[in-house]
């Protein structure tokens, strides 16, 4: 549905938005490209999920992208709301949803810039 994105000044905190989307307006979610480094970073998801999981994708050419594991090594993928920390040098970044019927989520990235 659409991003929104509050940037902040350095050595404070940055948040992205994903509002009200879904697996059926998957192919149309935007990628984030922050301006300074996400080497502290968490992702939050709340809404519908009706069935959704929700992965969390990175690409360095904003073509290819490949699943972002967490501070841990696991791919970070949701299918409940929850919250994830990470640390990521991607150049891009996006959320991935997929399997919902119904589905309506908000997708919070923040980092500290």
């Amino acid at each position: 549905m659409a991003m929104t994105i509050n940037h902040a000044p350095p050595g404070k905190r940055a948040i992205v938005t994903w509002a009200g989307e879904t697996t059926a307006a998957n192919s149309s979610i935007r990628p984030y490209e922050p301006e300074r480094s996400m080497a502290v970073s968490s992702i939050q998801v709340a809404g519908t999920f009706g069935g959704a999981t929700v992965t969390f994708l990175g690409s360095n050419d904003g073509t290819t992208y490949t699943a972002i594991k967490d501070n841990l090594g696991g791919t970070i993928s949701l299918t409940a709301a929850g919250q994830v920390e990470l640390s990521s040098a991607y150049r891009y970044f996006k959320p991935n949803i997929s399997g919902g019927m119904g589905d309506s989520l908000n997708i919070y990235l923040v980092h500290w810039s």
